[in-house]
């Protein structure tokens, strides 16, 4: 859809000047919700460029400079980076996961000289700098810590001022605007630029009266689009989750839908796996909705039982190199619908922007996915091409049934590894830096639809001759603590989730030139691995063992436990705590290091049977040290 504009700005100006109070935005007011109508949008939107005006003014930037911006999601993120578009810069949005070592490669491929950061990565930010500063050739002159509700701010809230020659091209089509980054296929992320263009042609799915709950951040593009899509869309509304901490729960996701009377959410595979396990009760919720949109991973066969509970679920597909490109939105003339799969999916794009090739090496019937490179939906992109004409997406697909236009996922053409999450770990890097071990002959990662990944690693058996096995698993856990230190927080690999193959047995399948055969090993070593998982999130106790005696624990010696066992599974990053109301996701918790958590706390309070929900219903320290002590304090009665 084209909203008949030739920028971004222009679009949402229009509707600033035809609809100033109609209401755009619900954000969240501690656990209640504010209406900002457009013209309240722009007034803030405003101020924000102006004190980023006075801000950048001495830092000598050409127009069209990149500058960076390091920030969890939400209002704040969306009116900073559209009010530094207002001053004609493009913004590099970066994810708050990536490593050190990925922002200064990040930053130093955009050229950017200026990098914005949120208070809570000041260390990051710090060092990223250091280290682009001590490479002579790759400065990065100045970093800005944010400021929190600029919009209350004594601030001019009057369009910016700008230089005559400061908005030349400002509103071009084609101008970039905005600079993305996907996991890429090397060590480190690739750079996605966009236009306005990539943002304005849009497949609308919405309706004018939707109001819209998504859950994916702003700097996933599929998480601006969706914003800006609302935004732009005629009478609907967008909705930022109410969340203690960085990443939207379960419990939290209702509870916004509860409250903002959403009728259309956006959301990720695992959050409506999670409520179908942990929270049945409110399917009946979901039911109600006008639709259930889930993007960036494949979702179990619990969609299907959510359908036929009533819940109006819709896939989503696309990348952040071609936009959104196909959903299962079934056609009801189709003469066949109703033997076309609940997940199965179209193209929402033009048939001659699309190609489809056949990989029968790797599975009989399944087809590569390349678009073509003048597709409006795709971004400013380099490389993966096939003549300069295609971009090779690598994603493979079968049509279901035959000859009927719709498709189901198969999975990836190469090693990428998509998580339950959305999230994307690239495993050859984060295996490159193990195998440099001389301990280590193969090792391959496995993590597909999981929501961490696991390891398995064949033993060089010349190599460990002699060697004390202490010493050698010592070694292999370093590796894998260094290979962490330099992947996304996501993509890590915890040690319970290591399996050292047996000396005699089986061995890691390979190809002819002695390659991995990823797929291969996750279907000969599928109890394995299906071990690993079940051991991890589910710690075997005994309800007799009494060994411990931790019902006799105090409130104090409790309250300890639960500080070292969090320090334990946010690791490095984690800071002391001051206040035990705080959420752990406020502190550097995330979904993966919860899991972990919970694990430790299973081990250290053997007597109780923690449920797999624990640490996102009570995600401070207070209120987890009072529901143990409860716990606690019943054993004891027992006993």
């Amino acid at each position: 859809m084209s909203y008949g504009h030739q920028s971004l700005l222009k679009a949402f100006q229009y509707h600033v000047l035809t609809r100033p109070g109609e209401k755009v935005l619900l954000i969240p007011k501690g656990t209640k919700y504010e209406e900002v109508n457009f013209q309240t949008f722009n007034n803030i939107i405003n101020k924000y460029a102006n004190y980023w005006k006075k801000q950048l003014e001495n830092e000598n930037l050409e127009k069209s400079s990149v500058i960076g911006y390091l920030s969890q999601s939400g209002p704040e993120y969306l009116y900073n980076v559209m009010a530094l578009w207002k001053l004609g810069f493009i913004t590099l949005l970066l994810s708050p996961r990536n490593s050190e070592s990925n922002l200064v490669h990040l930053l130093q491929e955009a050229k950017s000289r200026i990098l914005i950061y949120d208070p809570q990565f000041s260390k990051i930010s710090k060092k990223v700098q250091n280290e682009l500063n001590y490479q002579d050739s790759k400065k990065l002159n100045t970093i800005f810590q944010l400021l929190n509700n600029l919009e209350i701010e004594n601030i001019d809230s009057s369009e910016p001022v700008l230089k005559s020659n400061d908005d030349d091209n400002v509103d071009s089509y084609e101008k970039i605007i905005a600079i993305f980054h996907s996991s890429g296929s090397t060590s480190f992320p690739k750079l996605v630029s966009v236009s306005s263009r990539y943002f304005l042609i849009m497949n609308s799915i919405d309706k004018s009266d939707d109001i819209i709950l998504s859950m994916f951040p702003l700097f996933h593009v599929f998480g601006f689009i969706t914003a800006l899509r609302t935004i732009l869309h005629p009478g609907s509304v967008y909705v930022f989750t109410i969340i203690a901490g960085s990443i939207p729960l379960a419990n939290e996701v209702l509870n916004s839908l509860n409250q903002s009377k959403a009728n259309v959410l956006y959301t990720i595979p695992s959050i409506l796996e999670q409520i179908h396990n942990n929270y049945p009760d409110e399917i009946k919720s979901l039911s109600k909705l006008r639709a259930v949109y889930y993007s960036g991973a494949a979702l179990s066969n619990i969609g299907e039982q959510l359908i036929h509970s009533g819940v109006k679920i819709q896939t989503i597909y696309g990348a952040t190199e071609i936009g959104a490109v196909m959903n299962s939105l079934k056609d009801s003339s189709s003469s066949n619908v109703s033997n076309i799969p609940w997940n199965a999916m179209r193209f929402l794009i033009p048939e001659n922007d699309v190609r489809l090739i056949e990989r029968n090496d790797i599975l009989d019937g399944a087809k590569e996915l390349i678009i073509k490179k003048g597709a409006s939906t795709i971004a400013n992109i380099i490389g993966n091409t096939d003549d300069d004409d295609y971009y090779r997406v690598g994603d493979l697909f079968i049509e279901t049934p035959k000859d009927s236009g719709y498709y189901l996922l198969l999975g990836r053409v190469d090693d990428i590894i998509v998580h339950t999450t959305g999230e994307k770990t690239n495993p050859v890097p984060i295996e490159n830096i193990i195998l440099l071990n001389k301990f280590v002959r193969h090792v391959v990662i496995i993590g597909n639809n999981k929501p961490l990944n696991c390891l398995l690693i064949e033993l060089d058996y010349e190599s460990i001759k002699k060697i004390p096995f202490l010493e050698i698993t010592k070694s292999i856990f370093d590796s894998i603590h260094h290979a962490n230190n330099d992947c996304l927080s996501y993509s890590r690999i915890f040690d319970e989730m290591v399996y050292i193959l047996p000396l005699e047995g089986k061995l890691l399948p390979r190809t002819l030139k002695n390659n991995i055969q990823r797929k291969k090993v996750e279907i000969e070593f599928k109890e394995e691995i299906e071990m690993l998982y079940y051991n991890f999130e589910n710690r075997k106790f005994d309800p007799n063992n009494g060994s411990l005696f931790n019902y006799q624990l105090n409130e104090d010696s409790v309250k300890t436990i639960v500080l070292n066992s969090l320090k334990l599974a946010i690791g490095d990053s984690f800071s002391q705590i001051t206040d035990y109301e705080t959420s752990f996701f406020a502190l550097g918790l995330d979904s993966l290091s919860a899991i972990k958590l919970r694990g430790i706390l299973q081990k250290q309070f053997s007597v109780i049977k923690l449920p797999d929900t624990i640490i996102f219903e009570y995600n401070t320290v207070q209120s987890l040290t009072n529901y143990l002590k409860e716990e606690l304090s019943k054993q004891h009665f027992t006993k």
